[in-house]
């Protein structure tokens, strides 16, 4: 395998993983502080809740109070004791005179100053009477008046263990920061999966520049090897004639020719790639006339194969292609139509209208291409043949650029061929002017 490919997938590789790191990274950022804007809600609700609880529990026990007096409360205590007042953690309950003073308290907890604050929750320090050790223990307690609340017969007070809510929270807490180192592997995992897709067309657009760049070089090296080899031979020739000169010198003439046209094909390529921004031309040219100067110019080159081209033309073929690249596509299609034709063969030229759109057909009675090679055709150095491109001078460019040059200007071109019959190649550009892809 390429070196260089195995380097640019470990590069890619590396990428996906730094990108991948990041998303983590900023994905768990933002879910932590969401999970602190939830957390302060959340924890303002449990208060709230706890805060309810305990309201609704002194509201009960005045009303009954009120109601029944102090032999409520006694009966209360009774039912209850076992159940939840002497339950550690539970909550106390006191009877206050109307002024304040303790009557009765209920509950392993003991309140040595109770501030009378009301209409409000509040929380004080009790000593917990559970166990050999006093310990202190943070009771949310509210007081409710009795009868009147101008003038009150006395207090009901309810106090609960903030232990259970205490306990809630850091739960939560917990299983919050537990969460974050596998939080964290997800959304690697997310990310390197969305990098991958994100990093695919990247991967895709470097491996194909690697692989041009190879052809380019080994496309660059053969006529350059073949002018250094003549050079060789025509020093070695120390006998030698004008004609053995002439000779190698027009081997030496015909790689270099060869060399000019693969870099006239590259920096079209590049031009190509500049003038696909997006933007609209306004110059109009006959695709009739560029034909009939095309075939023209290689007139003498398919006499050479003693090739006859025929052209069927409609007039006033009009379309918003400037002239030199209309003259790209069809001097391309020509010059693929003379160099892979047969001696003595034909080539079939057309050019009509259709549905708004200019149609042109090249045909040639070559050897054809085969089936499993029509879909590259099109490719940058794609060889059907490598021995018959080693016989014909080309650079493996031109049909790209001209599938790159028609559909730039909206167009397309399509080929069908059969073996040893011979390829069309048809391209359909649009009459109305429209804007460059």
């Amino acid at each position: 395998m390429d070196t260089r490919f195995v380097t640019t997938e470990k590069s890619m590789k590396r990428l996906r993983s730094k990108l991948a790191f990041q998303y983590a990274l900023m994905t768990l950022l933002v879910f932590v502080v969401f999970e602190l804007v939830f957390f302060h809600f959340y924890f303002q609700g449990l208060r709230a809740s706890f805060d309810s609880s305990v309201i609704s529990r002194a509201s009960r026990l005045e009303v009954g109070v009120a109601l029944h007096g102090r032999d409520f409360l006694s009966t209360f205590v009774e039912r209850e004791e076992k159940s939840v007042l002497y339950q550690p953690g539970g909550e106390l309950v006191m009877l206050l005179d109307g002024n304040g003073n303790p009557v009765l308290s209920v509950g392993k907890f003991k309140v040595t100053s109770l501030p009378m604050i009301l209409a409000s929750p509040f929380t004080v320090v009790a000593t917990s009477l559970e166990g050999k050790k006093e310990e202190p223990v943070e009771l949310r307690t509210y007081i409710e008046p009795i009868g009147d609340i101008a003038s009150p017969t006395g207090y009901i007070v309810v106090g609960k263990s903030m232990e259970s809510l205490k306990e809630s929270i850091e739960l939560v807490r917990f299983l919050g920061f537990v969460s974050l180192p596998s939080l964290l592997v997800v959304f690697w995992l997310v990310g390197y999966f969305l990098s991958g897709l994100t990093t695919r067309p990247l991967a895709l657009y470097l491996s194909k520049l690697n692989r041009f760049t190879a052809d380019v070089a080994h496309e660059m090296k053969t006529p350059l090897s073949r002018i250094r080899t003549l050079a060789d031979v025509g020093l070695m020739k120390t006998a030698a004639t004008s004609s053995d000169f002439r000779a190698v010198l027009e081997r030496i003439n015909e790689s270099a020719t060869q060399m000019i046209k693969l870099i006239d094909d590259l920096l079209e390529f590049a031009r190509s790639s500049w003038h696909s921004l997006e933007r609209t031309y306004t110059e109009v040219s006959d695709l009739s006339d560029v034909v009939r100067d095309v075939v023209e110019s290689y007139r003498a080159e398919a006499e050479k194969k003693e090739i006859k081209i025929d052209m069927k033309l409609e007039p006033n073929l009009k379309v918003h292609v400037p002239d030199d690249k209309l003259r790209l596509i069809v001097g391309n299609l020509v010059d693929n139509a003379i160099k892979f034709n047969r001696e003595g063969g034909r080539i079939f030229i057309e050019g009509f209208h259709s549905s708004g759109r200019c149609l042109l057909s090249v045909r040639d009675t070559g050897i054809g291409i085969p089936p499993e090679h029509l879909p590259h055709v099109f490719e940058r150095f794609y060889k059907v043949d490598q021995a018959r491109d080693r016989r014909v001078q080309g650079t493996g460019l031109g049909l790209a650029l001209v599938k790159e040059s028609v559909e730039e200007f909206g167009g397309t071109i399509s080929v069908h061929s059969k073996l040893k019959e011979g390829s069309t190649f048809v391209v359909e550009i649009p009459t109305k002017r429209r804007g460059l892809r």
